[in-house]
């Protein structure tokens, strides 16, 4: 057969008297223009090569995407190689209803699937360099190709094309097409500001890749790159050559990286703390949400998408078991072509793996992130958890292990999954709605089947989310048994208990090994009904049919639906696994509690002493302010503002208010003395800079001072077991010098009189509170017996069995409690009469020494 462009079976058609755009193989070569325009300009560059970088910023990396709109390029071009191909195959078609060869059928679509593909690799080059001035040619093409293709389009207009003809669709998809692609070009010229403009815009690389040590490229390189991990070819090489270290591996990106997630997730979940509403609880749920919403949307996009490309298999085996081959250029029976439907099927096969790949990746490296953040939040409240909190409280170490090790994998295989909750759905209901259009009522059997065995695996997902519940609780007990046992070990072996702990950890792991026993009893059922479902669901709806059809099945049809069965298999192999994930989840989230605060008022600069009998809760209170309390009701908000000096009440919550700009710079001295095993200047330093006068002075107000001259060799001896052994009194001072020396804008003494005598005491209020504190302008709350040190607070708050009895200053509380003031004064009397005593003692023994000496002289 011989060739000729516009066929040789025909004399009219070179005829051009009606004229040149009314001849189809004219405007058919018109259309060819474009395309060589763009192969003639754009070769000679490629073989030349690019030279350097444009930009002035070097990256070591060849992975920089300057140009916006960059996915939305690739994803037309990918869309416009796809159209060239459906043209090729209709222009094959066309021309083999023929006479004669007719090249303008195909042979422009071929050279358009050549420009495309050379677009793409001369716009990578043209980024990946940064030689924005070259993309007049591609911004030339796009507009030749799109006036040729809209010449066209109207040309089957005016001759009456309809709308139902497969050329007629294509060519109004590439005029789209071709139109997007120049709104693109468009927009790159706006930003970039390269050829109308005299100040092009200048462009920074993303810190990312400034970054010698981030390797991971996969968020930086283009997309035809992200779909294959072609960036990843020159690790795999090295990694061939010798084994892989962490160096080779190199950093992760930022926002891939622990720290950015954490951050993310933190103030998604604060924000969630409404201000007019102080009670509400913050939901984990949507934190996650608010944090990492997008990309699980567009994970659920992207299996939406490979869900339905999926059933895209079972219509092309039904149509090529049936071997029809029409060649007529109709869109819906050009669709029915043995061929074109073979060629549909490998396309579609390989869209459906890549949308799938892409939404694995997108919920892997999610969940990946959601696991990193969650675990720096449960790191953060550790750290914030106070003594009694582990110690005595709800919280152990067997807790914070499984909230380490298992409750953050379940949220974060939760979120693996998380796209098959609403897809299995989808795919249920459209593998049901084409197995209908292929069998008729019998579909409905096997659907039917499929929906009377949904509650029986459901059921198993929910014995399974028990049972695994149950194993936790009991792997948490015998964790908690196992480290008392280990933290008393010297005990138990003093007392012979071996015997009495290693029973209760094998009982305990005998309940464990029972509900891990049932846990694996209900997963081989959840598997064993997971393959008989669909095996049975294929066996009712064939017999079904057999019953209830005069025709036999037919190849097409028992291919097709064993072929839709087979698609239905994973929806519900996943739907138990699904489940039972979402009820971990749910179950985890209940875990991770919020951790509540403690709250007093206080005012800076200030003395608020604190009093009350022995037990009434005094350093119980102090101890609630710094967050060393096991919380059973009400919160502690810190404010940096107030207009009112005492508590204020209400919702079962203290307010405190401190005007400050460091609200957490807090020194605290306990009741009961704590030192380190080192020397005295270091435990009253406590690894603060050394200042000599400062140092000084904290000693002689704490009258540390002469007793440091006393102590051998100095203050560099050691306290403890290695050096001196201090008494009570003198490892009260120290504790207290401590906290006077801390440059904090709060100070916390807890009775720091307990174990001195009246006069050190006394010189110890006089000079290292009242004085010293008062020079600072530091804040104090001081628990104190001493009453006749009241008057010099500026606040007070007296307590009784724990609850505050009354607060005020001594004026309020004098006009407002008179017997409790007419008590105070009685034993600030008393006091004040010991204080008499005492020194008349002293004074009697002095004149005894002096008597004595003068008697000697």
């Amino acid at each position: 057969m011989r060739l000729a462009f516009c066929g040789n079976d025909n004399a009219s058609a070179y005829n051009i008297s009606a004229g040149v755009l009314r001849n189809v193989c004219f405007v058919d070569a018109l259309n060819l223009v474009p395309h060589v325009f763009l192969l003639f300009i754009t070769f000679p560059i490629l073989f030349i090569g690019w030279g350097s970088q444009s930009s002035k910023v070097q990256i070591h990396h060849n992975t920089w995407l300057h140009f916006p709109g960059h996915n939305l390029r690739w994803i037309l071009t990918f869309t416009l190689l796809f159209v060239h191909v459906c043209e090729i195959a209709e222009g094959i078609v066309s021309d083999t209803q023929m006479k004669s060869r007719h090249l303008h059928l195909f042979l422009p679509a071929i050279m358009g699937f050549v420009a495309a593909t050379v677009s793409i690799v001369y716009y990578h080059n043209i980024e990946t360099s940064n030689f924005p001035k070259l993309l007049l040619a591609l911004f030339l093409y796009w507009i030749m190709a799109f006036v040729t293709k809209t010449i066209k389009l109207v040309r089957y207009c005016q001759d009456g094309v309809p709308f139902s003809q497969l050329r007629f669709c294509i060519t109004g998809i590439m005029v789209i097409l071709y139109g997007l692609l120049m709104a693109v070009e468009i927009n790159v010229i706006r930003v970039r500001r390269y050829v109308f403009f005299m100040n092009p815009q200048k462009v920074k690389p993303p810190e990312d890749l400034q970054d010698l040590g981030v390797r991971f490229l996969q968020p930086f390189v283009n997309l035809l790159s992200k779909a294959t991990y072609w960036w990843m070819n020159t690790l795999i090489i090295s990694a061939h050559k010798k084994p892989v270290d962490l160096k080779a591996i190199g950093k992760l990106p930022i926002a891939m990286r622990a720290l950015t997630n954490y951050v993310c997730l933190k103030e998604a979940y604060e924000e969630q703390k409404v201000a007019d509403q102080p009670n509400r609880s913050p939901s984990i749920w949507l934190a996650m949400y608010s944090a990492f919403g997008r990309p699980i949307l567009l994970s659920s996009t992207f299996r939406y998408l490979a869900d339905l490309l999926g059933f895209a298999g079972p219509l092309c085996i039904s149509g090529i078991v049936q071997g029809t081959a029409f060649l007529a250029v109709f869109w819906y029976e050009f669709l029915r072509n043995v061929y074109v439907l073979a060629v549909l099927l490998f396309l579609a096969l390989i869209l459906q793996r890549t949308f799938l790949q892409a939404s694995y990746y997108v919920t892997t490296e999610t969940g990946i992130n959601l696991r990193g953040a969650l675990l720096a939040m449960i790191y953060n409240k550790i750290l914030r958890l106070s003594t009694s909190n582990l110690s005595m409280g709800e919280m152990t170490l067997g807790q914070i292990n499984n909230l380490v090790a298992i409750e953050t994998n379940q949220l974060m295989w939760f979120l693996f999954l998380c796209p098959n909750l609403w897809a299995m759905p989808v795919q249920i209901i459209m593998g049901v709605i084409l197995l209908y259009n292929l069998l008729g009522v019998s579909a409905l059997v096997g659907a039917a089947v499929i929906v009377l065995l949904a509650p029986i695996q459901y059921f198993i997902a929910t014995k399974l989310a028990e049972a695994q519940k149950s194993t936790l609780d009991y792997s948490t007990e015998r964790l908690k048994k196992t480290n008392e046992i280990l933290k008393g070990i010297k005990l138990l072996k003093l007392y012979a208990w071996e015997h009495i702990f290693c029973t209760s950890v094998e009982e305990t792991r005998m309940k464990e090994l029972t509900s891990l026993k049932t846990f694996a009893l209900h997963t081989s059922l959840s598997i064993f009904m997971n393959a008989a479902i669909p095996i049975a669901a294929v066996l009712a709806t064939f017999v079904t049919y057999a019953y209830t059809n005069d025709k036999p099945l037919q190849p097409a049809q028992a291919f097709a639906s064993l072929s839709l069965f087979h698609i239905l298999v994973t929806p519900l192999f996943l739907l138990s696994t699904v489940v039972r994930f979402a009820v971990k989840a749910i179950v985890s989230c209940f875990i991770f509690k919020n951790v509540n605060v403690f709250v007093i008022i206080i005012i800076i600069g200030q003395m608020t002493m604190i009093v009350g009998q022995v037990g009434c809760g005094k350093s119980s209170l102090l101890l609630a302010i710094l967050g060393e309390m096991q919380t059973l009701e009400g919160k502690v908000h810190w404010s940096k503002y107030s207009s009112h000096r005492g508590a204020l009440l209400f919702t079962n919550a203290f307010y405190l208010s401190i005007f400050s700009r460091n609200r957490y710079s807090v020194a605290y001295a306990a009741q009961k003395p704590w030192l380190l095993n080192a020397t005295v200047e270091e435990n009253i330093i406590f690894g603060s800079p050394f200042n000599k006068q400062r140092y000084k002075a904290v000693t002689d107000a704490c009258s540390l001072q002469p007793d440091i001259d006393l102590l051998p060799f100095g203050d560099q001896t050691e306290i403890g077991e290695r050096g001196i052994n201090l008494s009570g009194g003198q490892r009260q001072r120290i504790c207290v010098a401590r906290a006077l020396y801390q440059n904090t804008n709060i100070v916390f003494l807890d009775d720091p009189f307990s174990a001195l005598d009246i006069h050190l005491s006394d010189h110890l209020m006089q000079e290292g509170i009242l004085k010293f504190l008062q020079e600072d302008k530091r804040t104090l709350v001081l628990v104190t017996h001493k009453l006749q040190y009241l008057p010099h607070a500026d606040w007070i708050i007296a307590m009784k069995d724990g609850m505050v009895l009354r607060e005020g200053t001594l004026k309020d509380i004098q006009t407002k409690d008179t017997e409790l003031y007419e008590h105070w004064k009685t034993l600030m009397n008393r006091q004040d009469q010991e204080l008499e005593k005492v020194n008349r003692n002293i004074w009697a023994r002095m004149g005894f020494l002096e008597k004595n000496i003068f008697s000697i002289n």
